[in-house]
């Protein structure tokens, strides 16, 4: 088990945050995403770029509009977890915010997290209320439900905004979500064999398998460009990513218990 102490409890007013954001081809969001997180209320920040190899004005976009971001370039494509983690390296930030660049993150979004985080040694990570962009009255999701098989659900999904108090949920999203540098390095980051999708499940239940909880705070507010799309490509990813995540947590002898079930 990790030493709880990994869930830090900073006596800072403001312990730095850095913004991790991975982008791909991101120039239809990024311009919403950079001015919403300029126009925080959370001052500690420093935002942090990898971008896997963009072939669009994503990479010009941000070195000219937005100098003061530290824009990491990869020269190939090395997928969501490769990149995060790479960015999570060069972070000099306490805790680590990890951003989509299709979110556009409402003032005071980080307050909360941080406030609930820094609050109680229990927590490891913490996940916002996800709304939709184009309908915020509405929830994208608010943390994630994971069943015994591993599928991950939205928690919340299409529901009306919620004003609740932070509550235990199964995983972070992957979309908007906190937790302290220290017990990042500790798991081990983002699983890379995965390349994209279930990173933030596998993540989780390494959270949980660690003696520490996920929660969702619905204080703090993230939109969403959110568009519902299943092609083949996700499927697979989704599928194997899953299977190689619940092999690396559990027994093979309840693996194949497990078997009919998954």
């Amino acid at each position: 088990m990790i030493d709880q102490s990994f869930s830090s409890q900073s006596t800072q007013v403001e312990p730095l945050v850095s913004v991790i954001i991975v982008t791909f081809n991101s120039d239809p969001y990024i311009l919403d995403c950079l001015n919403a997180l300029q126009s925080q209320a959370y001052q500690a920040v420093e935002i942090i770029i990898y971008d896997n190899a963009s072939s669009d004005r994503t990479i010009s976009f941000i070195q000219t509009n937005f100098p003061a971001v530290k824009l990491m370039i990869g020269k190939t494509n090395l997928g969501f977890a490769a990149a995060n983690n790479l960015a999570a390296n060069e972070a000099k930030g306490e805790f680590l915010a990890f951003l989509n660049p299709d979110t556009i993150a409402e003032p005071n979004w980080l307050h909360p997290l941080i406030k609930t985080v820094t609050t109680n040694t229990t927590i490891g990570a913490v996940t916002p209320q996800i709304v939709f962009a184009h309908d915020p009255a509405r929830v994208n999701t608010c943390g994630n439900t994971v069943h015994l098989s591993g599928i991950t659900y939205c928690q919340q999904y299409d529901q009306p905004l919620s004003k609740g108090e932070p509550y235990t949920v199964s995983a972070v999203s992957g979309a908007a979500f906190v937790i302290s540098q220290k017990l990042f390095e500790a798991l081990g980051g983002f699983e890379e064999r995965f390349f994209m999708y279930y990173e933030d499940t596998d993540l989780s239940l390494r959270i949980h398998c660690a003696g520490l909880l996920c929660t969702a705070v619905p204080a703090s507010i993230v939109r969403h460009v959110y568009k519902p799309a299943f092609s083949a490509q996700k499927i697979f990813y989704l599928e194997r990513n899953r299977y190689l995540s619940l092999f690396s947590l559990i027994s093979w002898q309840l693996f194949l218990f497990m078997m009919p079930s998954l």
